[in-house]
């Protein structure tokens, strides 16, 4: 990602009630902003002059009670315009228990830009602020780049319609499942002809596209340059996506027409952040962010603290950074033991002792082929917090690359960590394998609906077009297709869907086309 410095939001708090006004600056300072309080309007005008007067840093926004013991909020504002002129005001957000309307008749100067009702939350706050800002300064991403968007329990990208493309299955599941996650609308594509084919598509309108450089066939660079060139698309925001760290990978990836870059694995918060200001940008306008579960001015009961307490703690793994796996897994326990399972299946066999003669010239086509694996083990195993492999994986790739050089040793010390790996993650699967199982044959006694036709044909039709709203109408009706299908079958096509292979998926449900046609 370029370099973005991050500039610092300062929000000045005007509340008589002491207990009100620390928990709005500990609010305002989760989300990564600066904030001074004061108690009362006079307090609130002196502190502006000093700011106007000395021309020091003036605040972006106030946040005031409209209820204080001297003055309510809407006279301590008018005062302050008298003071220091209405020209010179920071955006105003009245915070009332109650009397919104009231407030909005009575701000006959419309000096207040949004009445706020109790009790605040971050969401909201975030949204209100951003909102005032933008609209004040026109700047879309003031806000955005000041604030911790991680603290905000929200969905950031509501609404929007996302093309990943990527031809590994995990990077895709994990990516997606981030998206997903925070409100996106998403389409994949395993390579770069599948994604111009459904970019040709006038029905598609994408908000961005996510496009892995190194693919098979149309690589991402080629893609890119076809996509501006052919599909006319030349203001799409098209972000690629890299294992490399090299500046040339990166410079390539803007001459080839891309808007931006994000090395692999993928930091959900930057990955967020970034498209935000593209969608925004591209689009004229700004994306509102929803509540998704508890904002962090809502903390869960302790009953419900100790359930998801029990419910997701993550296992010991020697081998692992559990606390990196954590941040870019979204804190999924399920996600994190799928992704690490797919890896040690998919990478199997760098597993095992490379060949005796791996550096001999007649393995040239051999040491690009594991040059490529290497290269996703790299994002794959960063993912999951396996520092050890990936560290290795990126001293492979470049010395494979490299026909001068031997590349016997390092791909010997990855097959040994690999190996120490998978030795020490046995305990933690085997044990999430049985809870799966035990999970699994409690939900057959569950009585479930009959399966309806119309049902697999929407669900089919959403894989055919590889949409990941096909996820949730299968969990809607999880119990109806596990009954038709049978527990092995439906078990084997859930995992069919965590490695987003659609093909596959489609295969299991399209002989439920005919026998329910039948009925």
């Amino acid at each position: 990602m370029q370099d973005n410095p991050r500039q610092s939001i300062f929000v000045l708090i005007v509340e008589g009630d002491p207990l009100e006004a620390e928990h709005l600056q500990k609010m305002t300072r989760a989300l990564g902003w600066q904030s001074s309080l004061v108690n009362d309007g006079s307090e609130l005008v002196q502190e502006c002059i000093k700011h106007h007067d000395n021309s020091s840093c003036s605040p972006d926004a106030l946040l005031v009670s409209s209820h204080m013991p001297s003055m309510d909020g809407l006279s301590v504002i008018r005062s302050l315009a008298r003071h220091i002129g209405r020209e010179h005001l920071p955006a105003v957000l009245m915070i009332s228990a109650y009397d919104s309307d009231t407030i909005i008749e009575q701000d006959t100067e419309r000096l207040v830009d949004r009445v706020l009702r109790r009790p605040l939350n971050a969401y909201v706050l975030f949204n209100a602020v951003n909102d005032v800002v933008t609209n004040r300064t026109g700047d879309f991403n003031r806000v955005l780049q000041a604030t911790s968007t991680e603290v905000i329990k929200a969905k950031w990208l509501p609404n929007t319609h996302l093309l990943v493309v990527d031809d590994s299955a995990t990077n895709l599941a994990v990516v997606s499942y981030i998206l997903k996650h925070n409100g996106a609308k998403l389409q994949t594509a395993n390579g770069g002809e599948e994604a111009l084919t459904i970019l040709e598509d006038p029905n598609n309108d994408f908000d961005a596209v996510l496009m892995d450089v190194q693919m098979p066939g149309i690589d991402g660079l080629e893609a890119t340059r076809l996509i501006r060139k052919r599909l006319h698309l030349t203001t799409l925001p098209i972000i690629a996506l890299t294992a490399g760290t090299l500046g040339e990978e990166k410079d390539q990836a803007l001459e080839a027409g891309m808007s931006d870059f994000l090395t692999k694995p993928i930091d959900p918060s930057t990955l967020i952040t970034l498209l935000r200001l593209y969608i925004k940008v591209y689009r004229g306008k700004d994306i509102p962010i929803e509540s998704l579960h508890l904002s962090i001015s809502e903390p869960p009961s302790p009953d419900a603290q100790q359930t998801t307490s029990e419910q997701d703690r993550w296992p010991a793994i020697v081998e692992l950074n559990i606390d990196k796996a954590k941040n870019m897994l979204l804190g999924d326990k399920s996600l994190f033991l799928e992704t690490l399972e797919n890896l040690l299946i998919e990478y199997t066999n760098l597993s095992m002792p490379p060949q005796i003669d791996i550096d001999d010239a007649g393995h040239a086509d051999l040491r690009l082929q594991i040059a490529s694996q290497v290269h996703k083990l790299r994002s794959v195993s960063g993912m999951v917090g396996a520092e050890r492999v990936q560290q290795l994986a990126s001293e492979a790739e470049e010395i494979v690359r490299t026909e001068s050089q031997s590349a016997k040793k390092v791909l010997m010390n990855l097959s040994l960590a690999l190996q120490a790996l998978q030795n020490a993650s046995k305990e933690a699967l085997d044990l999430w394998k049985e809870e799966k199982h035990v999970a699994s044959t409690s939900a057959v006694d569950v009585m479930a609906p009959s399966l309806k036709l119309e049902t697999v044909e929407s669900i089919l039709i959403l894989l055919a077009e590889q949409d990941l709203s096909a996820l949730d109408e299968v969990d809607e009706h999880s119990a109806s297709l596990r009954e038709a299908l049978g527990n092995e079958r439906f078990q084997q096509f859930q995992r069919s869907l965590a490695r987003l292979d659609y093909k596959q998926a489609i295969a299991f449900l399209e002989p439920l086309i005919k026998r329910l046609g039948d009925t």
